[in-house]
């Protein structure tokens, strides 16, 4: 589990170096913000993942335990939303449209040493 306060691709890239796994991100399963999608529109979802700010938590469990994490969910007063999956592998993050297309991010995320 990880916070995304500086960005989900550039915290998840963060748990697949820790874990040695890679990761896929689906852009068509993000929860992105009515306000964003309307400024941004088809661009919205690429910025999301990308952007920081967002104080959500990313979470890693395996496919059989999603279950006993939705139905906690209500419980600790939050959604549960898939938005990818971990893979054996290099700890590389990888981006796919709905389409499946992988997208190439021009900035991962918050970078504190950077201006």
């Amino acid at each position: 589990m990880i916070d995304v306060s500086d960005g989900l691709v550039q915290d998840v890239g963060q748990l697949c170096r820790a874990s040695r796994v890679g990761a896929e991100i689906d852009l068509g399963r993000l929860p992105v913000a009515g306000a964003c999608r309307r400024a941004l529109g088809r661009r919205a979802a690429a910025f999301a993942a990308c952007a920081g700010e967002d104080y959500e938590l990313v979470v890693a469990v395996p496919c059989a335990r999603e279950p006993a994490l939705r139905r906690m969910a209500p419980r600790l007063g939050c959604r549960i939303t898939p938005v990818g999956r971990l893979l054996a592998g290099r700890p590389v993050v990888r981006v796919r449209d709905p389409d499946g297309r992988v997208v190439h991010a021009t900035r991962s995320g918050f970078d504190h040493f950077r201006r």
